[in-house]
């Protein structure tokens, strides 16, 4: 059997243990890798993987919260914000 490393959406939501409308949302989105096959989506885990840190971190460098005395507001980025108490 002819092994090229790229697997299928099932085989990837296994391997990853996330829910596939989430993978298949960052497809649409352009934010994970992956190959269409005839039709079918395959992809390289290390690459998804390598994806998905990329996004977590940026994620994480996005969210700052500010505690003011009467509010808290949480910042997506440096000019939108959004009250969260």
């Amino acid at each position: 059997m002819f092994d090229n490393g790229y697997i299928t959406l099932d085989s990837l939501v296994t391997r990853l243990n996330l829910p596939k409308k989430f993978l298949k949302d960052l497809v649409k989105e352009g934010d994970i890798p992956y190959l269409e096959v005839n039709g079918r989506l395959r992809f390289s885990e290390p690459e998804v993987r390598g994806a998905l840190a990329y996004l977590a971190q940026n994620q994480k460098d996005q969210k700052r919260v500010n505690v003011h005395p009467d509010k808290a507001v949480h910042h997506k980025t440096e000019t939108e914000a959004v009250a969260v108490g």
